[in-house]
């Protein structure tokens, strides 16, 4: 097992990576996406991992201030993150739990999807959801700015529409 990597499943999945490539997402979430599921983002956990000094206060997620600043907290479990994804299963049509890997996240929400087409729609959609709570988070840590759950749900709706997703969604 990688153990740089223990929060994912023991296989690496590459096919999920693979999945990643082949979507019309932007090149900058898609590349954002990619290191999400290798778990390589600089997360206070992983800095930590590295031996970057971090001051106590620094490690915790910076969306709740409740737990440490982990890549599946603050992409899955997080409840400020949480109500983003509640929305979008919500736009969906899905009651489910959510996997608490992002890996496991990535291939449950694709899989939602009921034909190839619809399959990358979500690949895709769900990129740039990821995409866009890396930069809310980014904005909230060293921006200062508030977490704004009601702009981060309009931005990834406009987001789908700029790489035109939702024409691809073929809802079963």
């Amino acid at each position: 097992m990688d153990t740089r990597n223990a929060e994912t499943p023991t296989t690496f999945n590459k096919e999920m990576i693979a999945k990643v490539w082949d979507t019309p997402a932007p090149q900058k979430a898609r590349v954002t996406a990619w290191r999400i599921l290798r778990n390589r983002l600089p997360i206070c956990d992983n800095l930590r991992k590295r031996n970057i000094p971090m001051v106590d206060e620094e490690i915790m997620c910076n969306m709740c201030f409740h737990q440490i600043e982990t890549t599946n907290h603050l992409f899955l479990l997080c409840p400020k993150t949480g109500v983003v994804w509640d929305e979008i299963q919500r736009w969906l049509g899905v009651s489910a739990a959510r996997p608490h890997c992002a890996v496991s996240h990535l291939d449950f929400f694709a899989h939602l999807g009921r034909g190839k087409k619809s399959q990358k729609f979500l690949t895709a959609l769900w990129i740039c959801i990821i995409w866009l709570l890396w930069k809310r988070r980014n904005e909230s840590r060293f921006e200062g700015k508030a977490w704004d759950i009601k702009n981060t749900i309009y931005d990834w709706g406009c987001e789908s529409k700029n790489v035109e997703l939702e024409q691809n969604f073929q809802a079963a």
